[in-house]
């Protein structure tokens, strides 16, 4: 039934979902080897028909850019998205989404 509930949410979001939800097993499991793990977030081209609607979901809150048709946006657990360049060198830094600060 949560998979069902999941997938009404729309089919993106839906599939970030599970994505999210197997990648949080998945890392949940790791040693303290974390420094040597590759975390895999989910990555897409950016549409702005396929996204979240909003006037914060236009503009990535790292560089403050507005998003294009078809920049790569990365998604963290907590299903915000950022371009991908801004999130790779963000992490490595904080570990915490810049918007709600959730670790990562």
């Amino acid at each position: 039934m949560f998979l069902l509930d999941i997938l009404s949410l729309g089919p993106m979001i839906g599939l970030l979902c599970i994505i999210s939800c197997i990648n949080s097993a998945c890392h949940n499991n790791d040693s303290d080897s974390e420094s040597s793990t590759v975390t895999l977030r989910p990555k897409m081209a950016y549409s702005s028909k396929s996204m979240p609607k909003g006037e914060d979901e236009r503009r990535c809150p790292i560089c403050l850019s507005d998003y294009e048709e078809g920049d790569f946006v990365e998604f963290l657990d907590c299903l915000h998205f950022f371009h991908s360049d801004c999130v790779d060198q963000w992490l490595p830094l904080s570990h915490t989404c810049p918007v709600c600060r959730f670790p990562c």
